[in-house]
């Protein structure tokens, strides 16, 4: 359980607004809140804590597991020209939340949103919720965005022919390097040009839009969102009445998910982080787990956000699971971290203690030297669970029935045991046929996609095929596999798109 100390415990976040920066002040974003006895109330807290910020969610949050809360659909973006830029106030009645606007109205209904013209539905999408999506996943991240407009802080890239290299700054989390998620976030933001172009627009639009009021800054904020068109989104929120002929209005309070990101086109990426280090004792004992200590290992996690004192500079810093949410390219890509760095301590010299097991309240702002609680950064990027290879086939079917009956999508299953080619053993697991299972999953109207899973034996690494196309296509997909001639594995996925 993590809670605000600030924010009274069953308060619901409403909406988010304006960001404001007093004179020698960092900045800060206004946050409106219903609280769990039904009062509107609004609340200034650190940007920091944008990427904790999910409209829709109740604090303290019990649970690092993101649920679903309101109506959840998935949609696919158009592309951009056909997104128009307007405001709260232009939204459908039904869809605005009234009491809110009433108490409030001045302060929110300039607030920005796309509205979204699909074939059946019209989304209105905020600006503030994509950019928490896109770029919000980390206060180290927000820091950057606000105060630098560039990513030179937090990394450098080269690449090479077909390989890069993302190295990573001394002062930003591990949890950069050590998370396959946060790799994945900073292999797009890093070598996808209209990525790194609309992070830094946040920037450029705060330095212009922004208006000086009473010793003050205050900014609605917009940014350029980057090249996702084709991009599926799997969002939460409400729809608007029936009643009102406004049941065709979708509002998206969370995107909880963005897949078909496009990857870099390059082979692999290696990251490295200075930090990155294991401790060794420099004596001849050869018992390695007490003389090697894991720079990153996970920290335990405190019950409070401070966001009113700034945390100590000199302490080591916690990692909050909060608001998971998943960001998927559209095809694979090797995302190595590179070998870790040794250092070795003088005889008799012991590695520095981990973080203090007991801290209950940490700070998530920049620290200073005379900060007194520990720091914190967010992790709200959301990291697969791997099975075993033997029992995915057994909890591939049963996994998509739970899922489509909470989702409300559409399934339709086929099973079989595969071709056998020109490969002697291939179809095969032991002395029995190699089984598979094929699925047809209807998100939406606008979304199909298929997915392939096949029997493994313990020695076998496949991941499960998700993939969009016109046709099916499966039997050609089952063929290709088990056939011996690499070219024909090479040529897959031809005219597939990942999900």
């Amino acid at each position: 359980m993590v809670g605000i100390t600030s924010i009274p415990d069953g308060s619901t976040l409403m909406l988010v607004g304006d960001w404001f920066q007093n004179s020698g002040s960092d900045w800060k974003v206004v946050c409106y809140f219903k609280s769990a006895d039904g009062v509107f109330f609004r609340k200034s807290l650190p940007i920091d804590l944008l990427p904790a910020l999910t409209v829709g969610k109740t604090y303290p949050l019990t649970d690092i597991v993101n649920h679903k809360t309101g109506f959840t659909s998935t949609f696919i973006l158009p592309k951009q020209d056909a997104w128009e830029l307007v405001t709260y106030a232009d939204m459908p009645q039904s869809i605005k939340k009234r009491q809110l606007l009433t108490a409030f109205e001045d302060e929110i209904e300039h607030q920005l949103v796309y509205k979204i013209k699909l074939a059946e539905y019209t989304m209105w999408l905020p600006l503030n919720e994509l950019a928490r999506m896109l770029f919000f996943q980390s206060a180290e991240i927000v820091r950057t965005i606000a105060l630098e407009g560039n990513t030179y802080q937090l990394a450098k890239a080269e690449k090479h022919e077909w390989v890069g290299k993302i190295t990573f700054g001394s002062h930003v989390p591990l949890n950069f390097i050590n998370s396959l998620e946060y790799r994945k976030f900073f292999a797009w933001l890093m070598f996808d040009s209209s990525a790194e172009k609309s992070f830094g627009s946040i920037f450029n639009f705060i330095n212009s839009d922004s208006q000086l009021t009473n010793n003050a800054r205050r900014w609605t904020f917009n940014f350029i969102p980057p090249q996702i068109e084709n991009c599926s989104i799997t969002w939460s929120g409400y729809t608007g009445l029936q009643s009102k002929r406004e049941g065709h209005h979708r509002f998206v309070s969370e995107i909880r998910s963005i897949a078909d990101v496009p990857a870099p086109e390059l082979y692999e990426i290696e990251f490295k982080h200075p930090e990155d280090y294991i401790n060794m004792n420099g004596d001849n004992n050869n018992d390695q787990d007490k003389n090697k200590r894991k720079t990153s290992d996970p920290i335990t996690n405190p019950q409070t956000i401070d966001p009113s004192s700034a945390p100590s500079s000199k302490r080591k810093r916690y990692t909050l699971n909060i608001n998971k949410s998943g960001f998927h390219f559209e095809t694979y890509l090797d995302l190595r971290r590179s070998p870790r760095n040794v250092r070795i301590l003088p005889k008799d010299i012991k590695p520095e203690l981990g973080e203090n097991q007991e801290d209950d309240t940490v700070g998530i702002t920049q620290g200073k030297s005379t900060g007194k609680n520990a720091r914190a950064d967010i992790d709200k990027l959301e990291e697969p669970d791997p099975i075993k290879a033997s029992e995915k086939i057994q909890l591939f079917e049963s996994m998509l029935e739970v899922l489509t009956k909470e989702s409300g999508w559409g399934l339709s299953i086929e099973k079989g045991t595969v071709p056998k080619m020109n490969c002697r053993s291939a179809h095969l697991v032991g002395e029995h046929p190699r089984q598979f299972c094929y699925a047809k999953i209807q998100l939406s109207v606008e979304l199909v996609i298929f997915a392939i899973e096949i029997e493994l034996q313990e020695y076998e690494v496949l991941s499960t095929l998700f993939y969009r196309s016109n046709t099916p296509k499966y039997e050609r997909i089952l063929k290709d596999l088990m056939s011996s001639n690499s070219a024909e594995k090479q040529n897959l996925c031809n005219g597939i798109v990942n999900p």
